[in-house]
Formats: C-alpha cells, sequence, structure tokens
C-alpha cells in the first residue's frame, strides 16, 4: 500500500482499523501504526459496525456489490483541522475474514480552487469590489430582508463622468488606477453592511440597506457625488473626474429587483443630463418621458419615409462688413400628430440607436441639394454647415459616403462644413485625426463646435486638421456683464488665431456683443441679431433682402469668399 497517493485503511469487524498505508497516515497527521488498532471513528465520521450486521439503509448495496462510492465527508487530523474528502468503500477477504477497505481522497485543493472560481465569477478583479452577479444575488437578498423587516433599500447607480476621456488622454493604465481610488473612496464612505459593486468599465452601484427613510440616503449620495468629484493625482497626473447618480427604493419606487434596476437607471439617465456632478432620484415622470421616447423612437423611423423632417437655415455673418458668408443646417421635425418636435428632444433618442446614420446622411445629402439649388438659382456662394453626430462620425463608412454625397449632389466640396463637437475629438485621437485629413483631402472644412465647454487646449488643438472654432453660445451670451465669460470669449479668439484658425460666435443677439466680438477680433457672427433659422425658401428671401440693404449702404460686399482646401 506504501505506493498509493490515496490514503488506504483497512477496517475490522470489530469497526477497529487493522492497518493503513503511510498517505492514510500523513493525510490525518498521526505517526506510523499510530492509528492500528484503534476505533475506525477516530479517523472516519461514519459507523462502519453496523455494515457487517444488519444493513444500513443508506449503504444498502453492499449486500449486492463488493464495491461502493461513497460521499463527500469532512474529516479531522490529529491537531483538530478540518478537511473535506471523498470516501471509496470496499468489501474483500483479508486472512479469512472479511474486511471494509476504506480509501480517503483528500479534496482540500479541489475545494479551495472551487473557492477560487466562485470568487471570480462573483468580484471584480481590479476593484475587488462585488461584480454585477454579486450585485444582483445581494440585491435579492436585501430586498427579501427588507420586506420581511419592514424597511428601506436605497440603490444606487452612478457613471464615472469624463472617464473615456482619461483612458484616451492618459493611457489605460491611469484609467484603472482611478477605478481602483473610486473603489477606495466608495468603501470608505459606505457602511460595512452596504453592498459596493462595480458593474462595467465605469459603471457601480451601492445597495445600501437596513434604512429608515429615504432621507437617510439623501446625505449618503451627496457625500458620494462630493467625494468622487475631489481632484486624484495618478501618476503625476492631476485629474479631475465625478459622478453621475440614480436612486431608487424599494418598495418606495418597485418591489422587484429588475425594475428598482431599471428606474435607477432612468434617474441616471436624468443625472446626466443635469450635468456632471448631479444625483437624481427616481420619479414616476421619468417612466412618463420614457414610454414618450419609446414611441417617438418608434415615430423617428416613419419620419424619413413620410418626410416629415425639414432642414432650417441660420446665417453667418462676416464680423466686418456683414456678408452672409455661411448657414447652419439645422433639423427640424414636423410629427402629424405633435406639431414641431424640439430636436432637444428627439436628437437624444435617434443618437441612441442605428438610426442616427440614415438621419446623419439625410441631413448631410439635403444641405448639399439645397446650397446646389442655391448656386444654381443665382445665390451668392456660401458655405453650409452641418453638424455631426459622434455616432454618425465614428461609422467606419462615414468618409465615403460623404464622397457619395458630394458627387451625387455635384456641390463643390470647399462649401460643406462639418460642425463636430469638442467632446468629440477627445476619444481615440489618432483615428480622429486620420479621419479628419480624409475629410479635408476631400476639400470640406471643418470647424469645432461648442468649443469652451470641454477639454479646450492648444495641446490637443493644435493636432486636429480643422479650419474654425464655434464659440459656445453660453459664453457669448453674458459676455457684457460676466468678466469670466467675457475672458474666456477673448482667450478663444486669441487661441483660434495663433493657430490661424477662424472663429465664429453662436448666440449673438445684441449689439453690444457684436461690438465686443468685433473689438476682440472675432471673424463670424451668428445669431438672432441677424435671424432665426429659417426654411430653405424663406432663407433665401431673407439673403436677397440682406444682400440688397448692403449694398444700397455699404457699397460692394466685401466679405471673402471660402478657397478650396490643398489637397
Amino acid at each position: 500500500m506504501a505506493g498509493l497517493s490515496e490514503g488506504v485503511i483497512l477496517i475490522g469487524q470489530d469497526a477497529r482499523i487493522l492497518g493503513l498505508n503511510p498517505a492514510a497516515e500523513r493525510l490525518f497527521g498521526y505517526d506510523p501504526d499510530e492509528l492500528v488498532g484503534q476505533a475506525s471513528s477516530v479517523v472516519l465520521p461514519v459507523d462502519v459496525s453496523r455494515w457487517f450486521g444488519d444493513p444500513d439503509p443508506n449503504v444498502v448495496l453492499l449486500e449486492h456489490s463488493d464495491f461502493i462510492e461513497g460521499q463527500e465527508l469532512t474529516g479531522r487530523r490529529k491537531d483538530g483541522t478540518a478537511f473535506p474528502f471523498i470516501l471509496n468503500l470496499a468489501k474483500t477477504d483479508h486472512e479469512d475474514e472479511v474486511v471494509l477497505v476504506a480509501a480517503v481522497r483528500d479534496i482540500s485543493h479541489h475545494r479551495a480552487a472551487e473557492e477560487a472560481i466562485r470568487q471570480l465569477s462573483l468580484t471584480d478583479p481590479l476593484t475587488s469590489l462585488a461584480n454585477r452577479n454579486l450585485f444582483h444575488l445581494r440585491l435579492e437578498d436585501a430586498v427579501n430582508q427588507a420586506g420581511r423587516r419592514g424597511q428601506l433599500v436605497a440603490l444606487m447607480l452612478m457613471d464615472l463622468d469624463g472617464f473615456g476621456t482619461i483612458n484616451d488622454n492618459f493611457g489605460h493604465a491611469v484609467g484603472d488606477a482611478l477605478l481602483q481610488e473610486v473603489a477606495t473612496r466608495l468603501k470608505g464612505i459606505t457602511r460595512k453592511t452596504d453592498t459596493v459593486a462595480r458593474l462595467d468599465g465605469d459603471g457601480f452601484g451601492v445597495i445600501s440597506v437596513d434604512l429608515n427613510s429615504k432621507e437617510a440616503c439623501h446625505g449618503l449620495a451627496q457625500r458620494i457625488v462630493d467625494s468622487l468629484s475631489e481632484p486624484v493625482i495618478l501618476d503625476g497626473c492631476l485629474l479631475q473626474t465625478g459622478a453621475s447618480m440614480g436612486v431608487s427604493f424599494f418598495p418606495v419606487d418597485d418591489t422587484h429587483d429588475d425594475e428598482l434596476i431599471r428606474k435607477a437607471g432612468l434617474a441616471l439617465e436624468e443625472a446626466k443630463r443635469a450635468g456632471p456632478g448631479c444625483y437624481r432620484v427616481y420619479e414616476q415622470e421619468l417612466d412618463v418621458r420614457a414610454r414618450s421616447a419609446k414611441v417617438l423612437k418608434m415615430d423617428l423611423r416613419l419620419a424619413l419615409v413620410r418626410d416629415e423632417f425639414e432642414l432650417y437655415f441660420q446665417p453667418m455673418v462676416n464680423i466686418d462688413c456683414r456678408e452672409v458668408v455661411a448657414a447652419e443646417a439645422l433639423i427640424r421635425w414636423q410629427h402629424p400628430g405633435r406639431g414641431m418636435v424640439s430636436p432637444s428632444e428627439f436628437i437624444p433618442i435617434a443618437e441612441s440607436s442605428e438610426f442616427m446614420l440614415s438621419l446623419g446622411d439625410w441631413v448631410l445629402r439635403q444641405a448639399c441639394t439645397q446650397n446646389k439649388a442655391w448656386q444654381n438659382a443665382g445665390l451668392p456662394g456660401l458655405r453650409v454647415a452641418v453638424n455631426i453626430s459622434a455616432r454618425h462620425f465614428q461609422d467606419g463608412e462615414f468618409v465615403p459616403k460623404l464622397r457619395s454625397i458630394l458627387n451625387e449632389t455635384r456641390l463643390d466640396a470647399h462649401w460643406l462644413e462639418l460642425e463636430i463637437t469638442e467632446g468629440m475629438v477627445m476619444h481615440d485621437t489618432e483615428q480622429v485625426i486620420k479621419k479628419f485629413l480624409e475629410i479635408n483631402n476631400l476639400g470640406v472644412e471643418i470647424s469645432i463646435d461648442d468649443f469652451g465647454t470641454g477639454y479646450s487646449s492648444l495641446a490637443y488643438l493644435k493636432r486636429f486638421p480643422v479650419q474654425r472654432l464655434k464659440i459656445d453660445q453660453s459664453f457669448v451670451r453674458d459676455l457684457n456683464v460676466d468678466a469670466d465669460d467675457a475672458a474666456i470669449t477673448e482667450a478663444v479668439i486669441k487661441m483660434g488665431h495663433s493657430l490661424n484658425l477662424k472663429v465664429v460666435a453662436e448666440g449673438v443677439e445684441t449689439e453690444r456683443q457684436m461690438a465686443f466680438l468685433r473689438d476682440k477680433g472675432c471673424d463670424e457672427l451668428q445669431g438672432y441679431l441677424f435671424s432665426q433659422p429659417l426654411p430653405a425658401e424663406q432663407f433665401a428671401a431673407w439673403h436677397e433682402d440682406w444682400t440688397r440693404v448692403k449694398l444700397a449702404s455699404d457699397g460692394p460686399i466685401c466679405g471673402p469668399q471660402p478657397q478650396p482646401l490643398a489637397s
């Protein structure tokens, strides 16, 4: 028996140990021959004496077979430590006596491996927080216990603000370190009875239990938002991030786990719309909006087929001589039942699906077609600027489709301008630069829209082949009364000119604003001071009137005409 890896024990009919191999001695921690003559119960937690007399109903197969595979048991070593093992029994003859052979296999390593696998299936390896699987299990348990005790459970879902930009700018190692810091802060703020989980890339969740009122959760939610808004220094980099959070309550908002998660998700979306570093609590109105958005999403798909969309155009004027040099194309939706639907209502819905690609193509094609029609009708040449959504721009076929639309509409490329929001260029910058160069090579110009609202800096701006900056209207609105807005506006103009870029100010509504912008050297203006967005026919009429008045009052139009870009 010395060569066997399993422990083997011979047991006589008096239930005493007749002999055992060295593996069994090591397994149970006894010295050689120390167990011989001892009752088998010293090492085996089973009563074997009955198996030689009246058969035990649990092992009745011993009457009909010379071998039976036993069950998993827990044994104890000489020092008292417990370990799991599998016991197999067999009848055999030994020196003219029927004996039992007990084969013992230690499965401690198997159980440890199973536990490790279980932990991996329930724990996030980067942060050591609970993962989505364990989060769902804990939520189910929390809801069941709170239901019996008549208590509240708060479910909080949160996303980090600007995490993708940090990953792109500083690398995934810094991004991972930031996630670990977030985990540390969350564990430091919450109680031991709460569950903190990392649910996906930059998504976290908290289950707060044993609450007596909703108000008790508001303080925790605010502390979390405040803590995650504190700057982080990682790898010598000062990172400013934050978190948006949505909260739902059991049993106030719902009693089912999935619905609590869905409603916290709706609240999270509302928090994101409110801006960085906000939290929102679920309200029934959010479900009303969600249902309305679902219906609107279905109607959107029919709107293209039914030709319910229309482009309006708002002029951009040269600041020195007030010549109309461009027009921004703005989509409008005339819904058959709801009337005019605001773009702020339907564009976010379109951007959440692949429909945005079809809608974006339609806008590009319609803007080019209309500009060509104006030129054919004798309207002076002007750029038409089209807002490009992130989903549309990121489509792998965007540039080929743009080329095809220009060929199809026969519009010279230099009369088209694409407006890209500042936030879009901060992700995967190398690919963005490559795509910008492809667009420039077509002859199409690019402007950075809403400039100043995101990560404005020369460091990244000088890398992008763009031709214009558009100062966001939030700065223009109060520049005559707010020193900070005035300073930001002046800084953007200087920054743009230092890079040989034209600067456009949008949202201009007063002569005072125009005077300030002219004094600071802004190139073009856009806003209600000149005209609101107009349908194509009305825009053409307005343009003719504007030109006639300017010719009569100021002499020849002197604004610069767009020139094709060098290939």
